[in-house]
């Protein structure tokens, strides 16, 4: 088999329930030490993915490699995984130690290296003095950080995660992304995490695995999801973002031209890729991206509008604006309170008449889904 760095390897991997097909003919390879989310809507397949490499569910078509193993029909417990789930599943009548120590007991771990190795375990997820304490005792976070020891102490190849922070607060939320992606970088496990948060698998991904229906519409790093999405409904799904419905106008070597959908309203786009005049096209322009007030004129998509609501969340305020065009949204443009203040600007109100525009190279073009 192709690669040997290939820590999990999934070709043609089909599930189905019934009627309901759960998982559409998927195909990834994910490298030794990656960090890979799945990310997607509820019902997408991603945690049933997840579960068929854990071998909690089984394939109807296509095969399963771990290490270059075909593992389709080899039970859980011998894949040489770790996981952790969304509700924790430690034992409350056992010790952190003893919850820790519970795999390494069940592969009969000789008792001097079994204590080292929980040792190690709790050292590396700031567990230290927590030994002798039962769960009840530990707030939530301290819970998932020996969920995590419990699942890297075996020296697993590939640890699985479940949306494993879903339990806490966004703040202590935040702060286990952090400290899960500094452990992994630190053990150098190859770890695949299922999240429904675009956030949570920007902060934490080598690679973002999107998925939508069953299937994998896009693969890529965070910054190649976010800048470069594939479809509307990649866009969409990541961050905020302006989408418009255009047709194009005129097309030359150096400019396209492009009229909003229902409006007289024309656009400049990139001249990358193939456009005819009449073709109608998907756009998207993130929030940052989008100046306001102040616009130039050279290169610059420019158009007046009236603030139609603010929203402030204290680094940032979000401004919607609306351009006139019928039954279109409002433009959202994201703007540091810091600009606001150097610009004089801080004083922006529902119904200012505002002018809005970005960089006409700023404008993604999307593949219809």
């Amino acid at each position: 088999m192709e690669g040997l760095h290939r820590d999990v390897e999934l070709t043609g991997i089909t599930k189905r329930y019934g009627d309901f097909l759960a998982v559409n003919h998927v195909d990834l390879a994910i490298e030794r030490g990656e960090m890979v989310s799945f990310l997607g809507p509820s019902g997408c397949g991603k945690t049933t993915t997840l579960r068929m490499i854990a071998g909690l569910e089984f394939p109807d078509e296509g095969e399963i490699f771990i290490r270059g193993k075909r593992v389709n029909a080899v039970p859980t417990y011998k894949r040489n995984i770790g996981m952790v789930f969304q509700n924790y599943a430690l034992f409350p009548h056992m010790t952190i130690r003893q919850n820790i120590a519970f795999g390494l007991s069940m592969r009969k771990e000789p008792r001097a290296s079994a204590a080292r190795k929980v040792d190690e375990a709790m050292a590396l997820t700031h567990l230290e003095g927590m030994a002798d304490r039962l769960p009840s005792q530990l707030s939530g976070g301290q819970r998932q950080r020996v969920a995590l020891a419990r699942a890297i102490v075996t020296r697993p190849n590939v640890l699985l995660l479940d949306e494993p922070l879903g339990a806490l607060d966004k703040k202590l939320r935040e702060q286990m992304q952090i400290e899960i992606r500094m452990l992994q970088r630190e053990v150098g496990i190859t770890t695949i995490f299922v999240t429904h948060d675009q956030e949570e698998a920007l902060t934490l991904s080598d690679r973002i695995v999107v998925m939508n229906a069953g299937q994998i519409v896009q693969v890529g790093t965070p910054e190649e999801i976010y800048k470069r999405p594939a479809s509307s409904f990649v866009s969409d799904f990541i961050g905020l973002t302006n989408t418009i419905t255009a047709g194009v106008i005129g097309v030359n070597e150096t400019a396209v031209r492009a009229q909003i959908a229902d409006s007289t309203l024309e656009l400049l786009l990139p001249t990358g890729g193939s456009f005819a005049v009449g073709q109608q096209i998907n756009l998207s322009v993130r929030p940052e991206n989008i100046a306001l007030g102040d616009v130039p004129t050279d290169g610059y998509n420019r158009f007046g509008g009236t603030i139609s609501h603010v929203v402030y969340t204290g680094a940032l305020t979000y401004f919607h604006v609306d351009i006139g065009v019928p039954g279109n949204r409002p433009f959202v443009v994201m703007v540091p309170n810091t600009d606001l203040k150097l610009k004089g600007s801080a004083g922006l109100e529902v119904g200012d008449k505002i002018t809005i525009g970005w960089r006409y190279d700023n404008t993604q073009i999307l593949e219809k889904d």
